[in-house]
């Protein structure tokens, strides 16, 4: 488990970025007015996406094999992070469904 905790921490904070981007979408309308460029628009979010695991495999070079990973070190990290997004996956799915782009959430 404790080899595993850089990739936790990352899964969790992608489950986290890809609530608040689907809540984001929601704002601006992308879940309902606008529903006709989100097609398009959605695609954006490969962009925070990215930026995650980047920041996750340089977190895992870094820290856990002191500045020196090989390729398959880092696929390996990689497959362990989307694997426990994915276990996370009917529960976001579940929020964006019901909480986020049913129910009126607003700022004030």
């Amino acid at each position: 488990m404790k080899n595993i905790k850089i990739e936790i921490k990352w899964a969790i904070l992608f489950v986290v970025m890809s609530l608040l981007w689907m809540w984001l979408e929601k704002l601006v309308g992308l879940h309902s007015a606008h529903i006709d460029k989100h097609m398009y628009l959605t695609n954006l979010f490969a962009l925070p996406a990215i930026l995650i695991y980047v920041l996750a495999l340089r977190d895992k070079k870094q820290n856990h094999f002191h500045g020196h990973m090989t390729y398959v070190q880092g696929l390996i990290s990689g497959l362990i992070i989307t694997a426990i997004v994915a276990l996370f996956s009917p529960l976001t799915q579940w929020i964006t469904s019901t909480i986020i782009t049913h129910r009126s959430i607003s700022l004030m």
